[in-house]
């Protein structure tokens, strides 16, 4: 079965294709995720980390087990804080209907 689609750009129909043979734009939608993921890692491998969490990041990998500790009862009172508020507010919410 054949199927044709429809460059959004040039708007040249073209038959099982994953770029169109006029403009060269890519049709295929499952080519468009995976370039469009490719694109957010290299994003985000470039991103610099702002020093709030390079801090943490240090605290995390840190060869002393005090630090480490305190870094994961930091983050698991944070966690538990943040779930509380997040059950308090979708019971506040629910009351009004």
């Amino acid at each position: 079965m054949s199927v044709s689609r429809k460059c959004p750009k040039c708007n040249t129909w073209n038959d099982d294709n994953d770029y169109c043979s006029n403009c060269g734009h890519l049709l295929n939608y499952a080519m468009q995720l995976q370039k469009e993921e490719q694109e957010r890692t290299e994003t985000r491998k470039q991103r610099i980390p702002d020093p709030l969490e390079q801090f943490f990041q240090r605290w995390k990998a840190s060869r002393n087990v005090l630090i480490r500790a305190a870094y994961y009862v930091v983050y698991s009172v944070w966690f538990l804080l943040f779930a509380f508020f997040s059950l308090l507010m979708s019971i506040i919410l629910l009351g009004p209907g």
